[in-house]
């Protein structure tokens, strides 16, 4: 497992559309951001572009909690909840409600 791919580039240039002058987003020691910007717009941008690299770990590991697909991202013996973040449970509802699961407990899909 590779976390460090998912971290943000934080060094560097980036260009992206939707700005109307350069933003600076220089992060201190800490690796907290501080954005300079033109104007106001710009500066938001810059804050929001900010939030999103800080942010698409957690975002991306909630997601897969949601659908019970952690052991995607760790392996089942690295899980905790075992069964439960690796999407059985949730497989296995989801099909119950949609009505795809037949009596004997086998998918239909």
């Amino acid at each position: 497992m590779s976390v460090r791919r998912s971290l943000p580039t934080i060094n560097g240039t980036t260009t992206v559309p939707g700005i109307s002058a350069p933003i600076d987003i220089i992060r201190d020691a800490d690796a907290i951001p501080h954005i300079f910007a033109t104007t106001k717009a710009d500066a938001l941008f810059g804050l929001g572009y900010a939030h999103a690299q800080d942010r698409l770990w957690q975002m991306e590991f909630q997601r897969r909690i949601g659908y019970g697909r952690l052991c995607e991202i760790f392996g089942a013996a690295r899980t905790a909840a075992g069964p439960v973040s690796c999407g059985r449970w949730v497989s296995a509802g989801r099909q119950r409600r949609r009505g795809t699961e037949h009596p004997d407990g086998r998918s239909s899909r």
